[in-house]
């Protein structure tokens, strides 16, 4: 009866052992693609900054967003976006914040990904969030203000338009 229990044990011991070594070596092929010293930060910033993103296929635009999220945050967490699904509309939010410099980025960027074919990815999208005067590409007309940002139908080559309006649909 003791052989038994012992040999259970030694068992359990296995399992376990062989579990925590492969929970570790994920985890390191996790952490080798995020900042080696940069800390992710834990407190949330209360902002206003949304995308709302529609006509694609839900793993396009994950892919779309894990590139630039990949691209922006090499050195430090710039970009931490949060994907909520509702059906075919998907919103994306900034519970950490982002500056409206890299916003505008991240904007143009789930327009024009890169590696994702533009003939089978055609997102609308359109975002919102206020303003500041310190803020990139500010001008009076749209500082301190709720904007609303989107790439225009037009916009077919430059990839990099973004126009603004505000509440008194000045552009």
């Amino acid at each position: 009866m003791t052989k038994t229990i012992i040999l259970v044990a030694i068992v359990i011991v296995a399992v376990l052992l062989m579990v925590l070594s492969r929970i570790k070596k994920v985890e390191s092929s996790v952490t080798q693609t995020l900042p080696g010293t940069i800390t992710k930060s834990t407190n949330q910033v209360k902002n206003d900054k949304l995308v709302m993103v529609k006509t694609v296929k839900l793993d396009l635009l994950k892919q779309a967003i894990e590139q630039f999220c990949k691209s922006y945050n090499q050195e430090s967490y710039v970009a931490l976006p949060r994907l909520i699904v509702l059906n075919d509309l998907y919103i994306v939010i900034f519970p950490y914040d982002i500056d409206f410099e890299r916003f505008c980025y991240f904007i143009n960027y789930l327009k024009y990904p890169i590696d994702i074919d533009l003939k089978i990815y055609k997102p609308n999208i359109v975002a919102w969030c206020s303003t500041n005067s310190q803020d990139a590409w500010m001008t009076d007309d749209i500082a301190n203000k709720n904007v609303m940002i989107y790439i225009p139908e037009w916009d077919k080559e430059s990839y990099l338009s973004l126009v603004s309006c505000n509440e008194q649909r000045i552009i």
